[in-house]
C-alpha cells in the first residue's frame, strides 16, 4: 500500500467499468442487498461506448426485450438511471492502475484524488474491448497519417465537428462496421469503401439490410492487404489488383480484443495471443475473488447483452458472498 495517497477504502464489491456489463452487475447487486457496491469509470460519464454517441444518432442497440433499436445516446441515458437509482457509489474519471488479485485491492488514480486504494470482497472486471490495431490485423499496412481513427475515434469526432469528408474508407465487415459506415453517412460521408480480408462481410445479411438504410458501403472483395497512403493526412487506400480508392477518413473496425490488462498484471490466466481471459467458470477466474462480464470475456456481444452478462454475473458474485 506505500505511495498511495489516503486511507483503503473498505466496500462489498467493486466494479470496474460503467458500461452496460459494470451498470448491470450493480443494479443486480443491490437489488440483492449487497453493498456497499463502488463502481469505477475512468470516462467522465456512465454508459461506455454507448455514450460516445450523438442525440441525433442513428439507431445502432437492440433492445431485445422490448423487440426495438434505439440510438447510443438513450441507451446510455437508460443506463445512468438505472445506476443513479441504485445504491451503489461511483468514481468517474478514475483509472484502475493496479490489481492485487491475492488480497482483492484495486489501485486507482484520479485527478482530483490522486492515488488510493480500494479493498472489496470481490472485484468484478467490466473493462470491455478495444478494436485491434493495424498491426495486429497483419494485413493493413502503409503510413500512418492524420484521419485514420478506430470507431470511438469516429464517435466523438462526428460529435465534434458534425460533418466528415465526402469519401471514406472502413477496414472491417462486422456488424459494427456497417453501424460506423451509417454513421459516418450520416454525418456527411458519401461514398465509402468497406474492406476486409474475407470473401463476403462478416456480418449477417439481415443486419447490414438494416444500416443500408443510411450507407451501402461498396465492398471491396476479399482484401488480403489494404495500403493507406498519405504523407500528413491520410488521401487514399490501396487494395489488390492495383485497385486505388479515395479517402479523406478511414475507419478501423470490429475485431475486438478484450481489455485483459489487469488480469494479466495480476497474474491471472490470460491467452497471450487473443488476449481472452483464461480459467473463467460462472463468471469467476479460478479460485480467486476476481470475476469478468462483458466483452472482457472474448465475446462480441451487443449492449444489452453485455448488460445481462453483468446480471448473471453479479448473481455468481453473490453466491461467492455468501460461501465467505
Amino acid at each position: 500500500m506505500s505511495g498511495c495517497e489516503g486511507s483503503v477504502e473498505q466496500v462489498k464489491v467493486a466494479i470496474v467499468g460503467a458500461g452496460p456489463a459494470g451498470v448491470g452487475a450493480a443494479v443486480r447487486l443491490t437489488k440483492l442487498g449487497i453493498g456497499p457496491v463502488v463502481v469505477i469509470e475512468r470516462e467522465a460519464q456512465v454508459g461506455g461506448i454507448p455514450a460516445k454517441y450523438a442525440g441525433d444518432d442513428v439507431p445502432t442497440y437492440v433492445m431485445w426485450t422490448q423487440g426495438r433499436i434505439i440510438p447510443g445516446y438513450r441507451y446510455a441515458e437508460k443506463l445512468r438511471r438505472e445506476l443513479e437509482q441504485a445504491n451503489a457509489a461511483l468514481h468517474l474519471e478514475s483509472t484502475v492502475i493496479g490489481l492485487d488479485s491475492a488480497a482483492n485491492i484495486l489501485t486507482v488514480g484520479s485527478p482530483g484524488r490522486g492515488k488510493w486504494q480500494i479493498r472489496a470482497d470481490a472485484i468484478l472486471l467490466a473493462c470491455g474491448a478495444r478494436e485491434s490495431s493495424r498491426a495486429e490485423r497483419g494485413w493493413v499496412y502503409g503510413h500512418r497519417p492524420a484521419g485514420v481513427y478506430f470507431t470511438s475515434n469516429i464517435l466523438d469526432l462526428a460529435r465534434s465537428l458534425k460533418r466528415m469528408p465526402a469519401d471514406a474508407a472502413v477496414i472491417g465487415s462486422e456488424v459494427m462496421s456497417y453501424a460506423t459506415a451509417a454513421k459516418m453517412a450520416a454525418a456527411g460521408a458519401k461514398r465509402i469503401v468497406m474492406a476486409d480480408n474475407a470473401v463476403r462481410p462478416r456480418s449477417f445479411l439481415p443486419k447490414r439490410l438494416f444500416f443500408y438504410r443510411w450507407a451501402r458501403p461498396a465492398w471491396a472483395n476479399q482484401s488480403h492487404y489494404a495500403s493507406i497512403r498519405g504523407k500528413r493526412a491520410v488521401e487514399q487506400v490501396e487494395l489488390p489488383a492495383g485497385r486505388t480508392v479515395s479517402a479523406k477518413e478511414v475507419a478501423i473496425t470490429g475485431q475486438l480484443t478484450p481489455n485483459s490488462e489487469l488480469v494479466m498484471e495480476a497474474g491471472l490466466a490470460v491467452n497471450t495471443l487473443s488476449r481472452a481471459v483464461g480459467d473463467v467458470k460462472d463468471y469467476r477466474i479460478g479460485e480467486s475473488g476476481v470475476f469478468v462480464a462483458g466483452n472482457i470475456l472474448g465475446l462480441t456481444c451487443s449492449g444489452q447483452w453485455a448488460y445481462f452478462t453483468g446480471r448473471w454475473a453479479a448473481g455468481q458474485v453473490a453466491k461467492y458472498l455468501r460461501a465467505l
